[in-house]
């Protein structure tokens, strides 16, 4: 009977301790209702000019850490904010560049219906000047075949006599580019898995 009495007495403890921990967890949920009740508080009497976008407590924005990120982020008048985007891939690869216009208009979509709507928003970095590169290039390379072919159009009709030969060879010509590119990247991208020509 002794034996079964310690026995009890040992698990009585431990009944104690537990109780002790859950009465612990249920001081920390009633301060954090404590602190969910306040900021909805805060949110209800926030004017409604300020419910666009996404609402601080007055008590977040004059904490010290967040007086130590406005001086991280913002300029020294308040007037412009950096947003630092880290992509999972490799800022150089093709996806990456393709993530700006992304960005952009998420972006945009942020700071609309706010009073920051009117605010001139511009992405920076490697990958913003990589893709705008890209977009240039594509730009250029569009004109430059244009130009090409119409140039070539012109000296085949001058040499042959003819308008319905020039057009033939003009559709061969893009035929057989396009056959080109569409072989190497069967071969070379999807078969052999190389990040392509450009």
């Amino acid at each position: 009977l002794l034996e079964h009495f310690s026995a009890l007495g040992g698990q009585l403890g431990q009944l104690v301790n537990g109780l002790d921990q859950s009465a612990s967890g249920l001081h920390k949920v009633a301060d954090g209702l404590g602190t969910a009740e306040t900021y909805l508080a805060d949110l209800s009497s926030a004017p409604e000019k300020d419910m666009a976008g996404w609402y601080m407590s007055k008590e977040a924005r004059e904490s010290k850490d967040f007086a130590q990120a406005k001086d991280a982020y913002m300029s020294k008048d308040r007037r412009i904010v950096t947003f630092d985007v880290i992509l999972k891939e490799n800022p150089y690869s093709t996806s990456a560049l393709s993530c700006v216009d992304d960005i952009h208009a998420a972006a945009e979509r942020a700071v609309k219906g706010t009073k920051w709507e009117d605010a001139t928003i511009a992405v920076g970095g490697v990958t913003s000047t990589y893709a705008d590169l890209q977009a240039m290039s594509n730009a250029d390379y569009r004109h430059t075949a244009v130009l090409m072919l119409i140039g070539i159009a012109i000296v085949l009709t001058v040499l042959l006599r003819s308008l319905i030969m020039p057009l033939y060879l003009i559709l061969s010509l893009v035929l057989t580019y396009y056959t080109s590119m569409a072989v190497t990247e069967l071969i070379f991208v999807n078969g052999l898995g190389y990040a392509g020509l450009n």
